[in-house]
């Protein structure tokens, strides 16, 4: 359940144009790996890198490719001290996450709607952007070394990506700002081990 919000600014003939949109964005494949640290009896810093790939919904007048981007975060873990189930294997746990996406990458076409004509392509690669996220989720004590876990995420951007592309139509060269801020809930599970 992940949304970009989405803009478009250039001049034209008739002043300058500034478009806003937003579209869906359907996870395809997600994949992290890291290390935990506990600071104190229940208390962890979580880090790592995140690479994930999207596929955003058909927007009027735009058809796009999929969105790659990769995230570097950091994570500060609680887990409560309250056990349930077989042997006290289940917990619950609270997460607060911050992340630097260095570049979000995707391909996109302007939809010009007339027959014969290829549709003028665009290449977004976009500038760092950071974002915040608040996580809940359980853990189940798979052995003395293993933990499960599977938590559900929800991000908020604290800036946006941004990229300046080049629409080239009839011989014109329009430099067009583009700039996305991603915002949504991401489920997740994976299984940490321990040394």
């Amino acid at each position: 359940n992940h949304e970009a919000v989405s803009g478009l600014s250039f001049e034209s003939n008739g002043g300058p144009v500034n478009e806003s949109f937003t579209s869906d964005l359907i996870g395809l494949f997600g994949f992290a790996v890291g290390a935990e640290y506990f600071v104190a009896k229940d208390v962890s810093l979580v880090s790592g890198i995140d690479f994930r790939v999207l596929e955003p919904e058909r927007t009027p007048g735009l058809v796009f490719d999929q969105l790659l981007s990769t995230e570097f975060f950091l994570a500060l873990r609680w887990v409560l001290p309250y056990r349930w189930g077989e042997e006290g294997r289940w917990r619950t746990f609270l997460e607060t996450k911050f992340a630097v996406i260095p570049t979000t990458r995707f391909d996109f076409e302007l939809d010009l709607g007339v027959p014969g004509t290829a549709n003028p392509e665009l290449n977004f690669r976009g500038d760092p952007y950071t974002t915040i996220g608040l996580s809940s989720g359980v853990l189940y004590q798979l052995n003395d070394r293993a933990v499960a876990h599977l938590a559900a995420v929800y991000e908020w951007p604290l800036d946006h990506s941004e990229d300046i592309v080049t629409l080239n139509i009839a011989n014109f060269t329009i430099p067009m700002r583009n700039t996305i801020e991603p915002e949504g809930l991401i489920v997740f599970g994976g299984v940490t081990f321990y040394f």
